[in-house]
């Protein structure tokens, strides 16, 4: 691991053993991967915002010295956020409001994500067999703690035929179990 700019190693932070803190002057974290096999893979971020003001953490990610596509030269970590006080408030007539939102800060497992949110699926990167650099930079961000960065293969979904074979079964047992109703006024954690 080579890393450039402000960074701290943190022995313990919130249960975690030695996290990362990279502050705003950071110029990169530079992790070297050895790849079982050629392939498309999800990137994810494990990290956790500092009590800073940022929305979000802007980064870049270049693999092997170069950005593998456009949208990798700017892409986003964003907070979770819940209600102030833990949900929903009455005023004096009996009026419910939801809560203010506030920045939830607590560990989230982020798979990349396109940062124009034109498309729900996270982004795959191309890793060749082998050694990989994967640079991460900090673009613009306050403070965070990143405690791992990791390479999740893209897993075959079976057909729709073979889901009913497996889980046909548990369907039909499921089923007349009720609906859950969850008020948006309820919601424990919201996203950007």
């Amino acid at each position: 691991t080579a890393i450039q700019g402000n960074y701290e190693i943190l022995q313990e932070f919130e249960g975690r053993q030695d996290v990362l803190l990279l502050q705003e002057s950071l110029e990169y974290v530079e992790y070297t991967l050895d790849v079982p096999e050629s392939g498309l893979y999800l990137l994810t971020m494990d990290f956790r915002p500092m009590d800073t003001e940022s929305d979000r953490y802007e980064i870049s990610v270049q693999i092997n010295g170069e950005a593998p596509f456009s949208q990798a030269s700017s892409l986003y970590l964003t907070n979770l956020y819940g209600p102030e006080n833990g949900g929903i408030t009455t005023d004096s007539k009996g009026n419910q409001f939801a809560s203010k939102r506030v920045v939830k800060h607590v560990w989230q497992d982020l798979a990349l994500r396109n940062p124009d949110g034109t498309e729900d699926d996270p982004l795959y990167f191309y890793f060749g067999e082998g050694a990989n650099v994967l640079r991460v930079g900090l673009i613009r961000a306050e403070a965070f703690v990143l405690d791992s960065v990791s390479l999740c293969p893209i897993a075959e979904l079976p057909s729709y035929a073979e889901y009913l074979q497996q889980h046909g079964a548990e369907k039909r047992a499921a089923q007349g179990t009720g609906l859950l109703q969850i008020e948006a006024e309820s919601a424990v954690r919201q996203s950007d």
